[in-house]
């Protein structure tokens, strides 16, 4: 056979190798935009936990890791262990963004208070870690109650504070607005007042104090 035939005969096998080549390329690529969009879609939280053994229960299921990805929207997080109060925390997460979680079940029995006073430097990453829970709790409170830079607020007439939420007693993410006023039109004027600021009091949960209903009989 002469050097046409081995030519002929490499060509098909060339071409194969290149249409697989080219058929492997495409589905690379479809499988990164599929993950990528689909990492995108996702949330993820990083999770910061004292002692460092903790067991951490994530939506009622515990698990290991401490960098994981999670669907967008409100979860209940919670770090346990012997001899310390247990963690909890109910926080929120959105699409494609990234949210650190600091976790630190409170030390209880006396072991676990040697252990912390025996180690000065978790003692001080504790802190730290504290102080990222109030500057996220701040940041929460502001963005979703921006009146509270404008309070309290006293005149003569009434006051205008705001506290533990009446309707979610259990939640610290959530507040309401309390209103002391001694008659209908100052309770009135303090909603007015309210208006005034440019918020809609629709929107916060709103407890007068010290108001008592003239039709319901106390005891």
């Amino acid at each position: 056979m002469g050097h046409g035939g081995l030519s002929s005969m490499k060509k098909p096998a060339l071409r194969m190798i290149m249409v697989l080549s080219l058929f492997a390329i495409l589905a690379l690529t479809a499988y990164l935009i599929f993950t990528g969009n689909r990492n995108t879609d996702l949330s993820k939280i990083k999770i910061n936990v004292i002692p460092e053994d903790s067991t951490i229960t994530l939506d009622g299921s515990v698990i290991k890791e401490r960098t994981l990805d999670v669907q967008p929207g409100e979860h209940s997080i919670e770090a346990s262990k012997e001899g310390f109060k247990p963690h909890k925390l109910d926080f929120e997460t959105a699409k494609g963004a990234t949210k650190e979680i600091y976790l630190l079940p409170e030390p209880t029995s006396e072991e676990a208070l040697e252990w912390l006073r025996a180690n000065p430097d978790i003692q001080l990453r504790r802190e730290s870690f504290a102080s990222q829970n109030v500057t996220e709790q701040q940041a929460i409170f502001e963005n979703e109650y921006p009146i509270l830079t404008v309070l309290p607020y006293i005149s003569a007439d009434f006051r205008v504070d705001y506290g533990v939420s009446k309707k979610y007693p259990d939640n610290p993410n959530k507040i309401a607005l309390y209103i002391t006023a001694i008659s209908p039109e100052l309770r009135k004027m303090a909603v007015n007042w309210i208006m005034s600021q440019g918020y809609n009091p629709a929107e916060y949960e709103i407890v007068f104090v010290n108001f008592d209903n003239p039709f319901i009989e106390n005891d």
